[in-house]
C-alpha cells in the first residue's frame, strides 16, 4: 500500500513524464512588461547508500525523490540602456522525500539575485545576495543533515580604464543551525583588488582580503580575524586556456587564548582547456584553511585538486566526468578509541553521468557519484554511493 509521501512522488513523476510526452513547443521567454521570466521544472530520483555519511557496517540506505519547482527573472533597470543595468533573479524550492527516512523529508529554498551595473564613466557595480535553506552537509568535516540557511550578501565596486583597474569588494555570510547554535555565526570580508591588462584578455592583479568572524556563541568556537594577500593571472591565460590562478599568503589570529593560529601558503587555481572541438577539460586546485567544529581544534588546513572532463559524444548527447581528492590535516593532538593523534582526512570524490539535451526545453541526466573519507580516526571513516536520474523542463 502506497504511503501519502509515496503517492505523491509516483504523481509527480507521472506528470513529468505526460509533459515529455505532449509537449510539441520549444521554451520560450515569458515577458510581462520588461520583465522577462522563465519557469522550470527538475524531477530527480536518487539512491543513496549511506544517507548519514556513517562509518563503515553502520550505513543507512533510502530513495529520495527531489522536485523542483523555479523561475527565472531578468529585467532591465534602465530604458535605453537594458544591457548596462539589469537585475537577474532565480528562485527554486525543492521537496525532497526519503522513501524510508521520512522524519528526513524536508523544504528547501535557493535565492539568488544579482544586480550588475556598468555607468559612462568606467565603473561598475555589482550587488549580489545568495540565500541557500537546506540540511545538506556544509564542507567535508560536518556530515550529520542538521538544518541550516545560509545568505551571503555583497557588493563589488569596479573601474577599468585601459590597462589599470581596481575593485573594492565587501561581502557578508551568515550562517544559521536550527540545532546547531554554537556554529551560529557572521563572516565579514573586505576585498581589494588591482589590475594590470598585459593583452585584451588577460591581466595580471593582485588581492588583499581582510575577514573578520564573529560566533553568537563563542563558548566552543572562537572569533578570528585573517589577512590574506595573493598575486594572479585571469583570463585568457594561454592559447587554449582560460580561467583564473592566484597564490599567496594567509594569517589567521584566533581570539581564544589557546587556540591555534594559521599561517601558511594559499592558492586557488579553475582554468578550462580545450582540448578538442568536442571536449573540455577544467582543472581545479586550492589549499587554505577552514572553520573547524571538531574537539579543540579552532581550523583545519586542507589541499584539493580535482579534474573535471566535458565530451560531447553525439549530438546533444554529453558525457561528464569529475573528480577531486583532499587532504585535510588538523593541528591540535586528540584521542579516539585509544588512538592519539592529530586528525588527518583524506577524501576521494568521483563521477561520471550522461546529458542528453532532447530539446530545448527538455533534457535527461543520469549519473553515479562515489565518496570515500579515510581518517586518521577510524570513527570518522565512511563510503557513500549515489545514483541518480533527472529530468529538467524549461517552460
Amino acid at each position: 500500500m502506497l504511503t501519502q509521501g509515496k503517492f505523491r512522488i509516483v504523481t509527480i513523476m507521472l506528470f513529468v513524464i505526460f509533459c515529455c510526452g505532449s509537449f510539441v513547443y520549444a521554451a520560450d521567454i515569458h515577458r510581462v512588461g520588461r520583465l522577462e521570466i522563465q519557469p522550470f521544472v527538475s524531477v530527480e530520483q536518487k539512491y543513496d547508500d549511506n544517507i548519514f555519511l556513517e562509518p563503515n557496517n553502520q550505513e543507512d540506505n533510502d530513495w529520495i525523490t527531489t522536485t523542483i519547482l523555479g523561475l527565472g527573472l531578468k529585467m532591465p533597470l534602465v530604458a535605453g540602456r537594458e544591457e548596462d543595468f539589469t537585475l537577474n533573479a532565480r528562485y527554486d524550492i525543492d521537496f525532497l522525500e526519503f522513501w524510508d527516512h521520512n522524519n528526513q523529508s524536508r523544504v528547501d529554498q535557493n535565492l539568488s539575485a544579482v544586480a550588475d551595473l556598468k555607468f559612462t564613466n568606467d565603473f561598475t557595480l555589482k550587488i549580489k545576495d545568495n540565500f541557500q535553506k537546506t540540511a545538506d552537509p556544509p564542507n567535508s568535516e560536518t556530515t550529520s543533515l542538521e538544518k541550516r540557511f545560509r545568505n551571503s550578501a555583497g557588493a563589488v565596486l569596479g573601474y577599468m580604464r585601459e590597462k589599470i583597474g581596481f575593485d573594492f569588494g565587501y561581502q557578508n555570510i551568515r550562517d544559521s543551525y536550527n540545532n546547531l547554535n554554537s556554529l551560529d555565526k557572521y563572516e565579514h570580508v573586505t576585498t581589494a583588488t588591482g589590475y594590470f591588462n598585459i593583452s585584451p584578455k588577460t591581466s595580471l592583479f593582485g588581492e588583499y582580503n581582510f575577514g573578520k568572524i564573529v560566533y553568537d556563541n563563542n563558548a566552543t568556537n572562537s572569533d578570528s580575524k585573517y589577512n590574506q594577500y595573493r598575486l594572479g593571472i585571469k583570463g585568457q591565460i594561454a592559447p587554449k586556456l582560460t580561467g583564473l590562478a592566484k597564490a599567496g599568503y594567509r594569517q589567521t589570529d584566533y581570539k581564544t587564548s589557546g587556540k591555534k593560529n594559521f599561517k601558511g601558503f594559499t592558492t586557488l587555481v579553475n582554468v578550462a582547456y580545450a582540448l578538442q572541438e568536442r571536449t573540455t577539460l577544467n582543472v581545479f586546485a586550492e589549499r587554505s584553511s577552514e572553520e573547524s567544529t571538531y574537539s579543540t581544534n579552532s581550523y583545519f588546513e586542507y589541499n584539493k585538486a580535482g579534474l573535471k572532463v566535458d565530451h560531447e559524444l553525439l549530438d546533444k548527447l554529453f558525457l561528464v566526468s569529475e573528480g577531486y581528492y583532499q587532504l585535510s590535516k588538523y593541528p591540535d593532538t586528540t584521542t579516539e578509541s585509544s588512538v592519539t593523534a592529530k586528525r588527518e582526512d583524506k577524501i576521494w570524490d568521483g563521477s561520471i553521468g550522461l546529458q542528453y539535451k532532447m530539446k530545448e526545453w527538455v533534457s535527461f541526466e543520469t549519473n553515479y557519484e562515489y565518496k570515500k573519507r579515510d581518517s586518521r580516526f577510524n570513527t570518522f571513516d565512511y563510503t557513500d554511493n549515489k545514483f541518480t536520474a533527472k529530468v529538467n523542463l524549461i517552460f
